[in-house]
């Protein structure tokens, strides 16, 4: 038996003949269902279809993966009718279609086109011969030295000393900003802002953002992507799995401690990390115990009281207040409404909104 995948994706949508095998959906290049939604990613979900049986596979992914309005966890028989939908906008169905004899092969109408490997080979071999004939041109006519490959820091687990990983990406300089975020779009911004919010905290829902919060938001994320500094610390300390196996056994999340360290300006020398990584975690995790992770709202409402303990030191009266508002209306348990009323400044906000600026960053590096 075959299947009609019809995707409802943009304003122009699309039918595709699914035969047997495998199918894999998402932004890659290589997959054979390609979709162009900032929400997706590279590889979002699979569609697997054995004999007249059709599977729905959940690829791990971040925004999710939804039949019939509920979300999928691992794997889950489709039938005829059935609506899917990935991320936030991406929505589906499916077909049965009996008519259409069997093909021999994968025939995906309207999909893209895939590249040859071969293709990315014969380019990536030209783009190396030509940065080597740069670097030779500027050794011979500077009498400059190469300088020895940059290190990332990883955080030890017992010993106070910082250990070094030669083999991850440079955090201190890395040659171009990382992650170039398309922010012209006030649709695909708001989608990248409520991903970083999802990234951490346990909200699959997260809290609305007004036009003017996501405008301030977009001009910070323009500046941090050309910022090599921090989306550099970012890219360094996401992919330090000795950082992250730390951050974790504080019962933290590392994405939320590197998006803070990078907000904060910390260096990107080995041991100002693992000292500032020890510090903030220190900090968070007696707020975290008392305000939780469970939305959104008490995650901004946590960096919000680490923020003025930072300062002033009155972080624990402030976690105190949040508290004993527990009764109060959802919408006065916010650090808008903190701020309306004056409880906490405009600087805090600002870091707030410089953090979220980075995990927009961050969240494609």
């Amino acid at each position: 038996m075959e299947f009609i995948l019809c995707i409802s994706e943009g304003t122009t949508p699309r039918r595709i003949l699914l035969t047997h095998g495998s199918y894999t959906l998402g932004t890659a290049s290589d997959v054979e269902i390609g979709l162009d939604d900032p929400d997706i990613e590279p590889r979002h979900a699979r569609l697997e279809i054995q004999e007249a049986a059709i599977r729905l596979i959940d690829c791990a992914s971040e925004s999710g993966v939804f039949l019939n309005g509920r979300q999928v966890r691992g794997s889950v028989s489709l039938k005829s009718g059935d609506l899917l939908r990935l991320g936030d906008s991406v929505e589906m169905t499916i077909q049965g279609n009996q008519s259409v004899p069997l093909h021999s092969s994968h025939h995906v109408e309207g999909s893209k086109p895939k590249i040859p490997k071969l293709f990315f080979q014969i380019v990536a071999a030209g783009l190396a011969g030509i940065f080597c004939a740069g670097c030779g041109w500027w050794v011979m006519n500077h009498w400059a030295l190469p300088r020895p490959p940059s290190q990332v820091l990883a955080i030890p687990l017992e010993s106070n000393e910082p250990s070094v990983v030669e083999s991850l990406p440079s955090v201190a300089e890395p040659a171009e900003p990382v992650n170039p975020i398309r922010t012209t779009n006030p649709e695909a911004t708001a989608t990248e802002i409520r991903k970083a919010l999802r990234q951490i905290s346990n909200d699959p829902a997260p809290a609305f953002v007004s036009p003017e919060v996501q405008a301030d938001i977009t001009s910070r994320i323009e500046r941090f992507r050309r910022d090599s500094r921090a989306s550099g610390l970012v890219a360094g300390l996401q992919a330090d799995l000795s950082f992250q196996r730390y951050v974790r056994e504080q019962n933290l999340e590392p994405r939320l401690v590197a998006w803070l360290l990078a907000a904060e300006g910390v260096s990107a020398e080995p041991g100002t990390i693992v000292r500032e990584t020890q510090r903030v975690c220190a900090q968070l995790r007696p707020f975290k115990e008392r305000l939780g992770v469970e939305t959104t709202d008490s995650v901004l409402l946590l960096l919000a009281v680490y923020r003025v303990e930072t300062i002033s030191g009155n972080g624990k009266q402030l976690a105190g207040r949040i508290e004993r508002a527990v009764e109060s209306p959802m919408d006065q348990r916010t650090i808008w409404y903190l701020r309306k009323v004056g409880v906490i400044g405009d600087d805090v906000v600002s870091f707030i909104h410089d953090i979220l600026a980075i995990g927009v960053v961050g969240s494609r590096v």
